[in-house]
């Protein structure tokens, strides 16, 4: 994530079942600064930028981990 501009995301769940998806943000020496985990419903798409998709502070975040179920 840049200091001086935005960081956006995208997840659109193609499959016929609910998926779990683990967002983890990282600051620049990979201690984990926030995670978040989202219910996505078939055919649901999400979009917005980080510190929108995040509930905690990521201002320090310079990295993103992201994992999911399906």
């Amino acid at each position: 994530m840049k200091n001086d501009g935005w960081t956006g995301l995208a997840i659109i769940n193609i499959g016929d079942e609910q998926a779990a998806v683990m967002l983890g943000a990282y600051g620049e020496n990979g201690i984990k600064v926030a995670e978040e985990s989202l219910t996505v419903e078939p055919g649901e798409k999400i979009i917005g930028l980080m510190d929108q998709v995040f509930s905690g502070d990521i201002g320090h975040a310079r990295y993103f981990l992201f994992s999911s179920d399906q």
